[in-house]
């Protein structure tokens, strides 16, 4: 099985752990004047549920050890993609930031003073560079994905 397939292996065990602890949890006892039937699907064993959740996260946890194994074709991809969606972020903030520039030149007036005084700003970071740099992140991003995607199809994991 490739990664993918293995991705996809483990969301279903945690699905079907996750019910099968809710049924372990539940119909812990009964009258005894009033069987259950616990063969025709409408409530499960919680003895059997129980049994069936610990074997299925022995499962998971050899699948998750397997997948890790697998998984460390991408450990560099992986830690690239993580740097440029922190890098991302930052740019995206500042750029957020810069949004709200007041412009080159603001008319100041202090009440009581008959005199207007003029601040002149100007920017410590160039928001046209940082969209470029925007531009490059986003591209770099979307290519890491596609190769995580593309040895996600085609790196084996070893599970029996």
């Amino acid at each position: 099985m490739v990664l993918a397939e293995a991705f996809m292996k483990r969301n279903d065990l945690k699905k079907q752990i996750t019910a099968l602890t809710q049924a372990a949890s539940q119909n812990l006892w009964q009258d005894q004047a009033l069987p259950i039937n616990f063969d025709k699907g409408i409530k499960v064993n919680p003895k059997v549920a129980y049994k069936q959740a610990v074997d299925m996260m022995a499962q998971l946890l050899r699948l998750n050890i397997a997948i890790a194994n697998a998984n460390t074709v991408n450990n560099e991809t992986l830690r690239n993609l993580e740097t440029t969606i922190a890098q991302l972020s930052l740019v995206e903030q500042v750029l957020q930031a810069a949004g709200n520039y007041p412009g080159d030149k603001i008319r100041e007036r202090n009440y009581g003073d008959d005199a207007v005084r003029f601040i002149e700003n100007s920017w410590l970071i160039n928001p046209q560079e940082l969209q470029t740099t925007l531009k490059n992140l986003q591209e770099h991003k979307r290519a890491l994905e596609k190769t995580l995607a593309h040895n996600n199809f085609i790196t084996e994991v070893i599970f029996e």
